[in-house]
């Protein structure tokens, strides 16, 4: 019990973790926190749950690919939008401006799916990996292997490209 409970708590805070990744490079490639970071996790998870997966039921691959593809598009309409215009103005008018994009994103996905909480079995439809007595659910595991990925990815694209190197 206490290992399936350190596994989930793990994952849980693997997944601010990720939140966290996307603070930090934001921050190195633009100069500005970011306030809306966690909103726009959450607009992700709406547009890959709510519009491809139980909407138009996707394949997981297709969903996945096609909500990266939309947050991609998203993140260029932010940079152009906000960060690019914000450059040379004080800190205080790039807090402003992602506070305000935190609320609009909070009350559009509200207007947009509901205040109600949206359940999806991921993609491994509620997997379980027995270690003993405990039952681990494969998508914890999948959610810290994320992470690991991605911090390594992220200290190796900071230490040994270019542009990481630049935006250090």
């Amino acid at each position: 019990m206490l290992l399936q409970l350190s596994i989930s708590g793990l994952a849980m805070g693997a997944i601010y973790g990720l939140v966290a990744l996307g603070f930090t490079l934001i921050w190195n490639a633009v100069g500005i926190v970011n306030f809306a970071q966690g909103e726009l996790v959450m607009l992700a998870a709406f547009v890959s749950v709510a519009s491809m997966s139980q909407a138009l039921h996707l394949p997981w691959a297709v969903n996945l690919l096609l909500t990266i593809i939309f947050m991609a598009g998203f993140g260029v309409l932010m940079a152009r939008g906000i960060y690019h215009p914000l450059r040379n103005a004080p800190q205080l008018c790039a807090i402003v401006a992602t506070l305000g994009l935190s609320i609009f994103l909070k009350n559009s996905a509200v207007l947009a799916w509901g205040p109600e909480p949206l359940a999806d079995p991921g993609p491994l439809q509620n997997a379980t990996v027995t270690l003993g007595s405990a039952k681990i659910y494969g998508q914890h595991l999948l959610i810290l292997v994320t992470m690991i990925v991605l911090v390594i990815l992220q200290v190796v694209m900071f230490r040994s490209t270019a542009i990481g190197k630049a935006m250090r």
